[in-house]
This record gives C-alpha cells, structure tokens and sequence, in this order.
C-alpha cells in the first residue's frame, strides 16, 4: 500500500470517479433548501421518480423492434450453429467449423404471405413460398440476404432453399 499508484486508484475509485457518490452529492443542494425533513424527503422521491422515469423511456426508445415481412416468393431463415467442437473432441474457434462447410443449417422463421380472396376467412394470408413456417432446411452458405441488424438473419428465395430436413429420433426409425 506504499505505492502511490495504489493509493491514487484506490481514491480515484472511492472518490473522484464514483458515479453514486456524484449523485448524492447532487441531490444534497436540493435537499438542503427545504425547511422540514418531510419536504426534503418528499423533493427526493419526486427527483428519484423523474430519474427513474426518463431512463426508462430512453432505455425503451433505443430498443427497437424490427419485424421483417419476405415478399415474393421468399422466406427469412435464422442460421443455427453447430456447437464449436470436431469429431475428435477439440474445440474450435467461433466460425472455423462453418468456413468448411458449403452449406448452412437454419430454420424457417417467417415466410412470404399473399392476402386471401375469401374477406371472410381470417388470417395471415397464403404462404406463397412453398416452405413451411418452422421447417429445417438446408442452403447454400453464399445463398440469400444477410439481415443487417442480425447476422443469423438471412432472406433467402425459396429456390435457393436446398433441402427440407426433418429430424426422425433413433426410437422413431425402429
């Protein structure tokens, strides 16, 4: 503890650079103007509840929610990922498995939709892609649009989709 660099980074962190103690230190000019503890009290759950409530609504507007329609004869496919480890136990570095491989394995998370002629029948609309909504396919690893927000995202066309796969268990087989 005779370093001084120890003993500039323990004031530093205690005092110079504590985000809390900056904040009470903030509110001590506000409190300190009111006549009764009940006013005081009462100006610092009304600055605490202004606080609270402007991050919250920053907090919420930062956080968009984006919801992707394909049109065409398109469907939007999220890229599942293998576990990083080869056939002989070793594990590998993020993505080393995947440059190997010519094609990826996703899931089918939304498909393209035409509205129904009937306006009685209620509904999302007629899948006009071919692929099921949920299905497990096969593309190419080149093939389709990468989402620019989300790179498990791709829009991919439904000709580009190589294969449909279902996983059948051992028990199922037999």
């Amino acid at each position: 503890m005779s370093d001084p660099g120890y003993r500039k980074i323990i004031v530093d962190g205690l005092w110079n650079n504590n985000a809390g103690l900056v904040q009470l230190l903030g509110l001590c000019p506000l409190l300190a103007v009111t006549g009764t503890a009940i006013n005081g009290l009462g100006l610092g759950l009304a600055t605490t509840l202004t606080l609270v409530t402007t991050n919250t609504t920053v907090s919420l507007s930062r956080k968009l929610i984006r919801h992707i329609q394909p049109l065409g004869p398109r469907v939007l496919v999220k890229v599942l990922h293998e576990g990083d480890v080869a056939e002989s136990g070793l594990y590998l570095p993020p993505g080393a498995k995947e440059k190997m491989q010519e094609a990826l394995y996703g899931e089918v998370v939304d498909v393209a939709r035409a509205d129904t002629n009937d306006p009685a029948r209620d509904g999302l609309g007629v899948n006009v892609s071919g692929i099921p909504h949920g299905a497990r396919v096969l593309f190419a690893k080149t093939a389709g649009t990468k989402v620019p927000w989300d790179d498990d995202l791709r829009i991919l066309e439904a000709k580009d989709v190589l294969a449909k796969v279902d996983e059948i268990s051992e028990d199922e087989i037999v």
